[in-house]
């Protein structure tokens, strides 16, 4: 990836988002106070909370503190639940399913990745069952 590039990190929890912030050597920002926000040079990672109202406003409050002439790299990063894959399986979006609103979303997938694909199915609330063949999360 071009350094100058804005990479913008996405999590709904601290406890996702502290793996990055460590291995990236990101700094709070003291200046913002809506949500968590942490940067050091092109990085820029936020703390959302739970869901996709949340996820939505977090994605627009970054967005809109950006110039308007960047193009970042948007990445949201989470935890999911499957009914057969194991804990800690790294996957990347290739199909995102709106449950809610019965809507379908295709990630652009600019490079080669270097862990498998998956669908995900967003939801509302906690799901439990895991009845369709899918990675189920809140807030993608």
């Amino acid at each position: 990836m071009p350094s100058s590039q804005p990479i913008y990190l996405f999590t709904a929890l601290a406890c996702e988002a502290k793996p990055f912030i460590d291995c990236f050597k990101l700094k709070k920002r003291h200046d913002l106070h809506v949500f968590s926000v942490y940067q050091k040079d092109n990085i820029h990672l936020i703390v959302t909370g739970i869901g996709q109202p949340a996820m939505a406003a977090g994605v627009a409050y970054l967005l809109a503190l950006s110039p308007p002439s960047t193009l970042p790299i948007l990445i949201n990063i989470g935890v999911a639940g499957h009914k057969e894959y194991a804990v800690g399986s790294l996957f990347i979006a290739d199909k995102i399913i709106n449950a809610y609103q019965a809507k379908c979303y295709y990630p652009q997938l600019v490079a080669k990745i270097p862990c498998d694909s998956a669908n995900v199915m967003t939801v509302l609330q906690v799901e439990e069952q895991y009845l369709e063949p899918v990675l189920y999360d809140m807030e993608a």
